[in-house]
């Protein structure tokens, strides 16, 4: 099934989610489409069973910290554990990031908005204003964009320490009032 759900995740990436048929993805397999509905129904179950390790794995890292608002060290250990996440399921990302229908499916993107504002909220506090979320989105957003691109993923794990850096860095960014 891994085989069948890795083909499925390359063929989504190339031709997007609209793109690909259960009968593309057989193709890719080698197999009739009967045979692929023998493990998934439709298309929709192959997209929740690339997707909900994932959620599961978010789910799990948010739930497993604590608020770091108050702490750059926690704040620092808990960018550096979401960009390791990301960097773990690049390609799922890289997917995701671009295909905008695939969220709106089965309601990925509506829990997707609710982990990334879990994360805001363990990133800033819970009484944080307007602003901290923003920087904390700017954050967030920096490790995402940067990990769909594409650039080389040994490129992106060389550079893990430095794109941390510049999260927290976003995250923690006050500006005074102009003078002007």
């Amino acid at each position: 099934m891994q085989k069948i759900l890795q083909l499925a995740l390359e063929l989504f990436n190339e031709r997007g989610y609209e793109g690909t048929s259960m009968r593309n993805v057989a193709e890719r397999m080698g197999v009739t489409t009967a045979a692929l509905y023998y493990h998934f129904r439709s298309k929709d179950d192959i997209l929740i069973s690339l997707v909900r390790p994932i959620l599961e794995r978010t789910d799990a890292l948010l739930t497993s910290s604590r608020s770091a608002a108050n702490s750059s060290e926690a704040r620092r250990a808990l960018l550096g554990s979401y960009l390791d996440l990301l960097l773990d399921c690049r390609d799922l990302y890289r997917f995701l990031g671009r295909d905008v229908g695939a969220l709106n499916r089965q309601a990925i993107g509506a829990r997707i908005e609710e982990q990334e504002r879990r994360l805001r909220v363990l990133l800033v506090g819970s009484q944080a204003k307007g602003k901290a979320h923003i920087r904390a989105m700017a954050s967030m957003g920096a490790l995402q964009r940067t990990v769909i691109s594409p650039l080389p993923a040994e490129d992106l794990r060389s550079e893990r320490v430095a794109m941390v850096d510049a999260a927290v860095a976003a995250l923690t960014c006050h500006r005074g009032k102009s003078s002007g």
